[in-house]
């Protein structure tokens, strides 16, 4: 655990410049162990996380060409503000904010660095934040169909090649629908059956192409259900 101090150093306004260069909001947002503004205050209290923010908003205070700047009051309830409304945000996001701020993406200031302005820039920043990783999250399910489509291709034979896996067998479960046992019997040594049932009263079995007619007119008699299940 860092210490606040070790903390605000760690994270410096000079990430500013280097991380509002994203394509992407939603790079900085699946950053693995970067905290989120809500771990910052549970860590090191609504204080810790006032004097980060504050440390950030100085450098913006400073850049900006406006006359007015923050004053000590505004940018401590500013920092609260922003601690409370925002504490899902991490620290790699806030960063990218500040330096977008300070670049002229947002709202711009007129005579004075405005609270105000801020807060409406920070707003505009998270809605570019949501389009960004919904944008991202349908990417990766196109990405994640497409292998599943390669997948499945890859496991994929010819018509021709599936009928020469056959062997003029067809694979399939029959349902004995009849319980007279000399009647099952006659069908197993028919279309040479296995004499395994299970306990749904199914059994599995390889019945020729030439054969197929043949059960089925079994199955329209009643005796048996012929039921096709994947592989």
């Amino acid at each position: 655990m860092f210490s606040p101090t070790l903390f605000c150093e760690t994270y410096n306004p000079d990430l500013q410049s280097r991380l509002m260069i994203v394509k992407s909001i939603a790079e900085l947002s699946m950053i693995d162990g970067c905290p989120r503004l809500g771990d910052v205050s549970l860590a090191y209290g609504i204080e810790g996380a006032r004097e980060w923010l504050k440390c950030h908003l100085l450098k913006v205070n400073g850049f900006v060409g406006a006359k007015q700047k923050l004053t000590n009051e505004q940018l401590h309830d500013l920092s609260d503000q922003i601690a409370c409304e925002y504490p899902y945000l991490n620290i790699a996001e806030l960063c990218c904010f500040f330096g977008r701020l300070r670049s002229g993406k947002y709202e711009e200031f007129f005579g004075s660095v405005d609270p105000m302005q801020i807060l409406k820039s920070l707003d505009t920043f998270c809605r570019d934040r949501l389009k960004d990783m919904l944008k991202a999250e349908q990417e990766f399910e196109t990405l994640s169909m497409e292998n599943r489509i390669k997948e499945r291709a890859s496991h994929c034979v010819t018509l021709e090649q599936y009928l020469i896996n056959r062997n003029g067998m067809m694979k399939v479960t029959i349902y004995w629908v009849t319980k007279d046992e000399a009647i099952i019997k006659r069908i197993r040594e028919k279309f040479g059956i296995d004499d395994y049932t299970s306990v749904n009263g199914e059994t599995p079995a390889e019945i020729k192409d030439d054969d197929i007619a043949l059960l089925r007119e079994t199955e329209k008699r009643g005796f048996i259900q012929l039921r096709f299940k994947p592989e």
